[in-house]
């Protein structure tokens, strides 16, 4: 007892010593976020006539609220979200992950600490003969190390597990963000399909109106067989149009089932519809400085920067001597009840320095510092990546309204010049050829009005993304 009383006095000391040695390696220094400019892009982007047709303004904010897909006003999209929150296996793997990064840290924190232990033993013999005997031994030992981090080593071993523990939180938020975003992009992708799908239908029902009426003509001697041809192969194109619309509508409602974590086979869609969305339009706006902050994959980079710094540290202590402390009482008795009345207590000290590897350390250290090198690259890739990011979807957010507001005024203008000619080819005014040409037009201005519409849906969706997807608010 008196090695471990004098061993407790020692160890404050030692940890003392410790405490106010040096730290190998670089410090990590913050990378800056200067030097980048704000994507220039119009206040307000064009407004159109119908559904989404709406002005979108920005700069209202520069905040991205953690539930940023509820500004688009659909119970649906919102439970499907909850959903995927809850049974993505995605999102599960990235939190186990996480949770193995901590337990790494708490691993590496008991570095610092002292390690004990305790040998129990008991062995009974027996001598043969005439002078048989039978003798008992018992013994006991207790041990107690300490490793003086003089150098930092076991520090930046700390160090390192806390920036991998940061890089793998960032990667769940970067999971969590990625995971909302393909839910909504899907779903939009599913509801533009069937708006599609419901325009060909509209569409397939006038030709066949059509093709009643060619037949009619035909058969009065004032169409020729052939335009019953044409119209019968236009028809069936349209069919084959809905057929390819509907397997489009199957992948896409398979991926949705997947995101949510649901069997691809039973689910039954997502059930959104594009005139039951909102479209929102008061934007935040893009601030650089702040970009570096809250895009999750730029403080992953970061954080990998951060640990491959620390690694440099590691890499630098495992060259130099480690000082150790040892102490231990040991007891031997040929009686249980006297086991612990004496014993041998030893107190030691040691230094370790490895003489020769062959170069391996020093490769090692050499690595460590090439592998900084590389992260350090990486970071600013991301970053730029980033920017990229924001700058393409602020252009193709004042794009879209753009395309909306031109591709309705085209359908509304194909419409009418359809519904005319109907007319007109219904009292022999024009040729089929006229009526053909203007159910193009038409199905061609649907299809480009629809798909206008969805992206201006899929690029806001997109800029909240691009802008961090708010999740600093979600604690």
């Amino acid at each position: 007892m008196a090695a471990v009383m004098k061993l407790r006095r020692l160890f404050p000391l030692a940890l003392a010593a410790t405490l106010a040695g040096c730290v190998v390696g670089p410090d990590f220094v913050k990378p800056r976020s200067d030097g980048y400019a704000p994507a220039p892009h119009a206040d307000r982007t064009a407004a159109s006539q119908g559904p989404a047709g709406a002005a979108q303004g920005f700069g209202a904010t520069d905040d991205v609220q953690g539930d940023w897909w509820t500004l688009y006003h659909d119970r649906k999209l919102d439970a499907l979200i909850a959903h995927a929150i809850a049974g993505s296996p995605t999102l599960e793997a990235a939190q186990a992950t996480l949770r193995s990064a901590s337990a790494n840290l708490v691993a590496a924190r008991a570095g610092l600490l002292p390690a004990a232990s305790l040998t129990v033993s008991a062995n009974k013999s027996r001598t043969t003969g005439p002078y048989a005997s039978t003798a008992s031994q018992y013994s006991a030992s207790v041990g107690a190390s300490y490793t003086l981090d003089v150098f930092g080593g076991v520090r930046r071993m700390i160090e390192m597990q806390q920036a991998a523990l940061d890089q793998q939180r960032f990667s769940v938020e970067s999971s969590y963000l990625t995971l909302t975003s393909n839910v909504v992009t899907t779903a939009l992708q599913e509801a533009l399909l069937s708006a599609e799908s419901a325009a060909e239908e509209e569409i397939r029902t006038r030709q066949a109106k059509q093709l009643e009426i060619i037949r009619i003509r035909e058969q009065s001697g004032a169409e020729s067989p052939a335009n019953v041809l044409t119209q019968e192969s236009v028809l069936l194109g349209t069919e084959a149009a809905l057929t390819t619309l509907r397997t489009q509508s199957a992948q896409i409602r398979h991926l949705l089932a997947v995101y949510l974590g649901d069997d691809p086979a039973t689910f039954a869609g997502g059930g959104l519809t594009l005139s039951g969305l909102t479209l929102p339009t008061d934007l935040p706006s893009s601030v650089p400085a702040k970009l570096t902050e809250r895009r999750p994959d730029i403080r992953q980079a970061e954080a990998a920067l951060h640990q491959a710094s620390a690694a440099i540290g590691v890499a630098v202590a495992a060259r130099i001597p480690d000082i150790g402390l040892t102490a231990a009482l040991s007891t031997n008795s040929g009686a249980l009840q006297t086991l612990f009345s004496g014993g041998v207590i030893g107190l030691g000290a040691s230094v370790t320095q490895t003489l020769f590897d062959g170069g391996a350390l020093a490769a090692r250290e050499d690595a460590s510092r090439a592998a900084y090198d590389a992260a350090a690259a990486a970071y600013r890739q991301t970053v730029l990546s980033a920017l990229q990011n924001v700058c393409d979807v602020l252009a193709a957010i004042e794009a879209d309204a753009q395309n909306l507001s031109i591709t309705t005024r085209q359908e509304e203008r194909a419409r009418q010049s359809l519904e005319i000619s109907e007319v007109q080819y219904q009292y022999g005014k024009i040729g089929y050829a006229d009526l053909l040409n203007a159910e193009e037009q038409y199905q061609s201005a649907t299809v480009a009005r629809l798909s206008a519409m969805a992206s201006r849906f899929s690029d806001t969706a997109a800029l909240y993304v691009a802008l961090g997807g708010g999740w600093w608010h979600r604690g």
